[in-house]
């Protein structure tokens, strides 16, 4: 996927960082555009990556092997594997990479942010 088509927008949307135009997102039952500001922080409390003590439904994850080496890179993406696998967490990543997507499940695609 190319830059400028959506990718971390929508990441931050799902997470309640960003607001979206329309729509609506739910996770974990609730309407994260109607959540309060401390609701959301909650949230993300809960449910990213800083969060993976609490063992997260849902982490997310924008470009995580961005700005490291292969090696390192492939222990990162090998980990959340893992933690998919063994804990059910999803792993909702957004990434250009084609190493991180030999990673994943299901690959959705956006080009000027539409879904392709």
């Amino acid at each position: 996927m190319t830059s400028g088509s959506g990718k971390s927008t929508l990441l931050y949307i799902l997470n309640g960082l960003d607001k979206a135009d329309s729509g609506s997102i739910i996770l974990d039952g609730k309407e994260v555009s109607n959540l309060s500001d401390a609701d959301e922080s909650a949230m993300r409390c809960d449910n990213i990556t800083r969060a993976l003590i609490n063992r997260p439904q849902v982490i997310f994850a924008d470009e995580p092997i961005g700005n490291l080496d292969s090696y390192n890179g492939k222990e990162v993406l090998e980990l959340l594997g893992k933690l998919n696998q063994q804990y059910g967490i999803t792993i909702l990543m957004v990434t250009h990479s084609d190493d991180s997507i030999r990673y994943s499940n299901r690959v959705i695609q956006l080009k000027d942010g539409q879904i392709v």
